[in-house]
């Protein structure tokens, strides 16, 4: 088997490129390591509810009333806490020295795929990567259902050019996996 190099696609991540990067993995999975951001819509919907409830039926409303009240209030609290919960995310991840929105470098190989920039460098083995998706924005090559690697549509001339990397991708993975299930080293 020949060795196999793909071209070396130079790339930038915007913060626009970035959001969407993140509401694509949020809807692949939420995988915030601390049990607050999990807990605090559930929180803030109780509070709502009981809050809302408790007010209205204070003031003299009737028992209906006072629980439609409940409910709306419960629902703008739910989507206060997740809004909130979501920026502080988010921040975190971009911080004010831009160092996750450096410029990089993206080749691949038939043993797999290699992010570099001026500061970092990342080599992910074909078996490690779950899945290769191409958006209308960007390319994603998922470590798991929450974590990928982003290419973004600007990297490349055109989508056509995006999707034809995406699929250059796929035969390299799709290679190294046949390789492997017969028991030859990749290369050989």
């Amino acid at each position: 088997m020949d060795n196999i190099k793909t071209r070396v696609i130079s790339a930038q991540l915007t913060k626009a490129d970035f959001l969407k990067l993140t509401a694509a993995l949020q809807k692949r999975g939420d995988r915030s390591g601390h049990w607050w951001p999990r807990v605090e819509p559930f929180v803030a919907a109780g509070a709502g509810m009981a809050g809302g409830y408790a007010a209205a039926f204070a003031a003299g409303a009737e028992t209906a009333l006072a629980i439609a009240v409940g409910v709306c209030a419960a629902l703008v609290l739910t989507f206060w806490a997740s809004s909130r919960s979501r920026r502080r995310q988010l921040k975190g991840l971009l911080r004010a020295d831009g160092a996750f929105l450096r410029a990089f470098h993206v080749s691949a190989d038939q043993d797999g795929v290699t992010i570099e920039s001026d500061v970092a460098s990342t080599r992910v083995k074909w078996a490690a990567i779950f899945s290769i998706d191409a958006t209308p924005d960007m390319v994603l090559l998922f470590i798991d259902k929450a974590n990928a690697l982003a290419i973004p549509r600007t990297a490349f001339a055109d989508v056509t050019a995006m999707n034809a990397f995406a699929d250059e991708l796929r035969f390299l993975k799709r290679r190294a996996g046949e390789a492997w299930s017969r028991g030859k080293d990749v290369a050989a």
